[in-house]
């Protein structure tokens, strides 16, 4: 770098920092000396200091090297390095960012001067001489600044950037006056007097700070955030080293993290204060809401900066994760900011569920009341002291934390807060003692409350308290073995029993109760509480009568709200079939609305899985719609086939139509009417049962199911219906040919 007179912003950082490694092995000074590397610093200093903003870095690390390197130096290059160091530290021209590094090369000096020396006592005093030859030009920069005189903004920077250095290498060297002086610094409390005396108020009198004026009639003199913010940092570093300091002023430091103060005197304050409560925990333990009071501030920077000092002191088992510091991070959860966002979501995924596994499900209810704001849950009350962290205006961001929450729940956990959920918040609402009184409107409180409740209860989240499907649709794709899947048929079925069992002791009558309650009073939610129960009951939908048997009105109602569901939704499906031009025929079953596949027994439909269209290639299809089909195109379209025998195969529409006309035995003009419905060819039992064999890959008997489905439909003449049948002989080559090419 100095015998090519490479630039300094040239210099390789990643050099310096191997360098600065290789020293702080053993052995290595005898690689290299100090004499090899000061001249880099005598380069430096002279074309690099202008620019130490951007190149601190490279300084820094220039200086640490030769702090390692100082055993090897002769006396005098150490004399001179001492010198000019000294010189720019005294003069408060060295750049901030390089103060640090300066003054450990200081001491590192005088430590070494020390220890040759033979006499203790006069070691002392040559380490009292060195500190002095900083602390009286320190003293005499901030009197000068505190009594109102004419000053240089950087300059005083770089005194209260020293006098920090030297509060941490000895805090013995820090007088109560150089204290008091930081305090008016940082408190913004200089004062000039009119008649050209200069006062200074100290921070003890700071409640006068509101007024321009000073009681003796001086005018205050405004000091410059960046300044107040370096003497807060200064005087928090002294008091790492002063515990009696720490203890006087840690309410000072908390005091100003109002939101009046600046962003960057809050942020120095919060560094601080996260210092102070790693070496004093016991001290500012008391005031960690303050600290996490800035989790709601305007400023992204800041809300982030708070949320990484309250995370490491977590993560550190410095403070615990409880009351209002669970509620106030967890509202980070739903900061505006994504990175604020992701930064929580880590640190709960990652380090706090990792050692609480249940932190969620023992406050949830804690968290759903504090969130709307609702203190009236007895036993609940997490809310008091934290009004300003509700988010009753805003219910997405409440659904985001519920969301986060569940996601890392077991089902157990989430069979819990169920439970929760109906026999603490909803039942609250029915108790025939205690009553809470019903919410008149969704506005306040505890109507967001009670209906953020009903809607947890339905999410697809809490499906697996009340359904079995789930793990029926994650086995559907895989191959197994008939004694597993038999006995996982079995599993299913005792679960379904015990959620049923479930159903009726303890959710249901809570439900229908309130009901009734709602009914009575013509409440808003009765909406959101019918909705509630059609979902934990979708699975239920047999046992409805049986489940329901105390009010048999209800069941019915919930009944036909599900039969409207699946109308809707066939309806829905006949329409966007239409649209892509694929016609869609009803065959009398729920299962096109279920969004099952299947065959029927007059030829061969085929209904989407996904609720999408289905062609109709059945003799009971009229000619038109046959040929209005091919006019459109079918011919480019591909569909799955239902599985058989666990395998699945796709097959184009034309192979199907192809088989179709196999299966037709009369010409299009002697087709019914295009009126006639399909199911005529068959009851829906033997149709149903036809179903069943061809799942489980049986083909002869589900062609002699078809053959009796064929038999066992409505009475017509005796022609037509040889007419539209198809021979049994056709049928089975045609199933054994679709059995063979899915295997």
């Amino acid at each position: 770098c100095v015998t090519q007179k490479m630039e300094v912003e040239d210099w390789p950082l990643a050099t310096w920092c191997m360098l600065e490694q290789a020293m702080r092995c053993k052995g290595s000074h005898s690689l290299v000396n100090f004499e090899n590397i000061f001249p880099a610093w005598v380069c430096y200093s002279e074309k690099g200091l202008s620019e130490a903003d951007s190149s601190s870095s490279l300084g820094s690390k220039i200086l640490t090297v030769l702090e390692l390197l100082l055993p090897t130096a002769s006396t005098a290059r150490v004399n001179e390095f001492k010198a000019g160091l000294t010189d720019m530290l005294t003069s408060f021209t060295a750049p901030p960012p390089l103060i640090r590094a300066m003054a450990r090369c200081v001491s590192q000096i005088e430590s070494n001067a020390k220890a040759k020396k033979s006499k203790k006592g006069a070691a002392a005093d040559t380490a009292q001489v060195w500190r002095d030859t900083f602390l009286k030009p320190i003293q005499a920069m901030l009197s000068t600044v505190v009594q109102g005189g004419e000053f240089e903004d950087k300059r005083v920077q770089a005194a209260l950037f020293l006098l920090a250095e030297l509060g941490m290498l000895d805090g013995s060297c820090i007088s109560d006056g150089l204290v008091t002086q930081l305090k008016t610094l940082a408190t913004n409390t200089v004062h000039r007097q009119r008649s050209g005396k200069r006062t200074s108020i100290s921070s003890v009198e700071s409640d006068q700070t509101c007024s321009n004026k000073s009681p003796e009639g001086g005018d205050r003199v405004e000091l410059s955030a960046p300044l107040r913010a370096i003497a807060f940092a200064a005087l928090g570093r002294c008091c790492l080293r002063k515990e009696t300091l720490a203890k006087k002023s840690v309410e000072l430091f908390v005091l100003y993290l109002n939101p009046n103060e600046s962003v960057v005197v809050r942020n120095n304050v919060l560094l601080v204060l996260g210092d102070l409560c790693v070496h004093y925990t016991s001290l500012v333990d008391r005031f960690v809401p303050s600290m996490t009071e800035l989790f709601r501030d305007k400023n992204e920077l800041l809300r982030k900066q708070s949320a990484m000092i309250v995370a490491s002191l977590l993560s550190e088992d410095f403070i615990k994760i409880r009351g209002s510091i669970l509620l106030r991070f967890l509202y980070l959860l739903s900061d505006p900011a994504a990175s604020v966002r992701h930064f929580a979501e880590c640190v709960f995924a990652r380090i706090l569920h990792q050692r609480n596994a249940a932190i969620f499900a023992q406050n949830f209810l804690d968290v759903l009341c504090a969130l709307n704001g609702w203190s009236g849950l007895s036993g609940f009350r997490a809310v008091e002291g934290n009004e300003e962290f509700s988010l009753l205006n805003s219910p997405l961001r409440r659904s985001v934390i519920y969301r986060f929450m569940l996601s890392l729940m077991t089902s157990d956990q989430k069979f819990n807060v169920c439970a929760q959920l109906v026999t603490t918040l909803l039942a609250a609402f029915v108790d025939a003692e205690d009553a809470q009184p019903l919410p008149t409107n969704t506005a306040e409180p505890a109507g967001q409350t009670l209906s953020d409740g009903l809607k947890i209860l339905c999410c697809k989240e809490m499906r697996i308290c009340f359904s079995t499907n789930k793990s029926a649709l994650e086995d559907d794709d895989v191959d197994v073995v008939p004694d597993d899947k038999n006995a996982a048929d079995a599993a299913r079925g005792v679960l379904s029993g015990m959620l049923k069992k479930n159903m009726v002791d303890n959710i249901l009558p809570v439900l229908v109760q309130l009901k009734g309650v709602m009914e009575t009073q013509h409440s808003p939610f009765l909406k959101t509480l019918r909705h509630c129960l059609r979902e934990v009951l979708r699975d239920f939908k047999d046992d409805l009568q049986a489940m329901l048997s105390g009010d048999p009105q209800l069941a019915s109602e919930i009944a036909y709200d599900l039969q409207q569901e699946e109308h809707s939704g066939t309806a829905a499906v006949r329409q966007s079939g239409t649209g892509s031009g694929t016609a869609v025929v009803e065959t009398g079953s729920s299962a096109a609305a279920s969004g099952s596949s299947f065959t029927s027994a007059g030829g061969g439909a085929l209904a989407s899985k996904e609720g999408g269209s289905a062609a109709s290639t059945g003799p009971g299809a009229p000619a038109a719609g046959k040929r209005q089909n091919q006019k459109r195109g079918l011919l480019e379209v591909n569909r799955p086939l239902p599985k058989i025998g666990g395998h699945s195969r796709r097959v184009s529409l034309a192979t199907l139509m192809k088989s179709h006309s196999t299966l037709t035995a009369t010409p299009h003009k002697d087709v019914d009417p295009p009126d006639t419905p399909c199911s005529e060819a068959g009851s829906a039992a033997q149709l149903r049962k036809r179903r069943r064999r061809l799942a489980d890959g049986n083909v002869e008997k589900a062609a002699s199911d078809g053959e009796k489905a064929g038999q066992s439909g409505p009475s017509k003449p005796a022609a037509n219906t040889t007419k539209r049948r198809a021979p049994a002989s056709s049928v089975m080559a045609h199933l054994r040919k679709t059995a063979s090419g899915g295997a």
